[in-house]
């Protein structure tokens, strides 16, 4: 994917031009409006799901969590904007542009806003293609039972992830998908990394624990969770015996980011 950048006053933005051919800060600046008139559309963890060129588009506005978001909401530390340093939202429309080039189930990045606030600060934005027919994990398991292979097609996903380098900084339930054809994909890499491959692969287990322990939360808040541990022991098996991967992921260079 060719992506472009465009620049105007205290706006970065970084676009795919066959998905958003022109006018990216009109768009950004429409949901921003749409926003401000009503912000409980859009907390942290939520998004924003909108049709722009007849293509459904996801809007993802940058939140910060834990104890230092009830100072600041979502303002972050201005960089440099050198190549070494991006903003955040531009590391991840390109670490999802990376991924989409190597064939794993992301969403497609459409475009990257950075606003800067102050000299120091900035705030930013992330429109990405939706995934279509796609429920969130967590969604499925309130909802009904997943079969056996379904587990182990998750697990499958996860493991081509893994074989790539690929860490997901925060794997839960709420961020793996799954299409009505069955297929998974994993959503929200931001802060996620391609890990060297010289590194120790305990990242890999602090990944699945963290999947682990998501789903033993969404039965601890509701006992009607269609969750087992049977369950587990499925996507294990579909992690431990996921195939080799595709030629063309295998041909392509890795990079750490």
């Amino acid at each position: 994917m060719q992506h472009r950048k465009f620049i105007d006053k205290n706006a970065r933005i970084l676009f795919n031009p066959e998905l958003l051919p022109s006018a990216p800060a009109e768009l950004f600046e429409r949901l921003g409006l749409l926003q401000a008139a009503a912000p409980r559309l859009l907390h942290r963890g939520s998004v924003l799901f909108f049709t722009h060129n007849d293509t459904p588009m996801v809007f993802k506005h940058y939140h910060r969590g834990g104890l230092l978001s009830r100072l600041v909401a979502d303002t972050y530390c201005r960089p440099a904007f050198s190549p070494e340093q991006p903003p955040r939202m531009w590391q991840e429309f390109n670490l999802l542009a990376t991924l989409r080039q190597w064939g794993l189930p992301v969403p497609e990045p459409v475009a990257a806003r950075c606003l800067e606030t102050s000299p120091l600060t900035y705030r930013g934005d992330l429109i990405t293609r939706e995934i279509r027919n796609a429920r969130t994990l967590a969604t499925r398991l309130s909802q009904t039972a997943l079969s056996a292979a379904e587990w182990r097609s998750i697990g499958q996903t996860i493991s081509r992830f893994h074989a790539l380098q690929v860490c997901h900084a925060d794997l839960n339930a709420r961020n793996v998908l799954l299409d009505d054809a069955g297929h998974s994909h994993l959503v929200d890499f931001d802060k996620s990394v391609i890990k060297p491959v010289n590194q120790t692969q305990c990242w890999m287990q602090d990944n699945l624990a963290r999947l682990r322990r998501s789903l033993n939360k969404l039965l601890c808040t509701d006992s009607g969770t269609h969750y087992r541990d049977a369950d587990w022991q499925h996507l294990l098996q579909g992690y431990e015996t996921a195939g080799p991967l595709p030629a063309l992921e295998l041909g392509v260079k890795r990079k750490s980011f």
